[in-house]
C-alpha cells in the first residue's frame, strides 16, 4: 500500500473485509501500490499480477482473482422488476 500501509484481506462466506491488524497466518501477501493491487484485484487474471510482489500460495492469489472482476462500465447499481400495469 502506499506509504507503508498494511492491512489484511479477509474473503469468508463470499464476503470481502479489509482491517488494519495483520492475519496471524496468511495464505498469501501481496505487496505494492494501492493503485496496483486495486488493478489486480478488480481487472487481473490468474498469473497475472503486474508490479506486484507475491508470497504464499499462488493458488490462493488464483482463487482470489477468479472471484473478481471488473463491472461493464454502465451496470445498474439498484434494480427493480419492471411494473406491469
Amino acid at each position: 500500500m502506499d506509504g507503508k500501509e498494511k492491512r489484511s484481506l479477509v474473503l469468508r462466506n463470499r464476503v470481502l473485509n479489509h482491517f488494519n491488524r495483520l492475519s496471524a497466518s496468511p495464505d498469501m501477501t501481496i505487496k505494492g501500490t494501492s493503485s496496483e493491487i486495486v488493478a489486480s484485484l478488480m481487472g487481473g487474471k490468474p498469473g497475472e499480477t503486474v508490479g506486484l510482489s507475491v508470497d504464499g500460495s499462488r493458488t490462493a492469489l488464483a482463487e482470489l482473482l477468479s472471484l473478481t472482476a471488473a463491472p461493464p462500465f454502465w451496470f445498474p447499481i439498484v434494480t427493480r422488476p419492471a411494473w406491469k400495469w
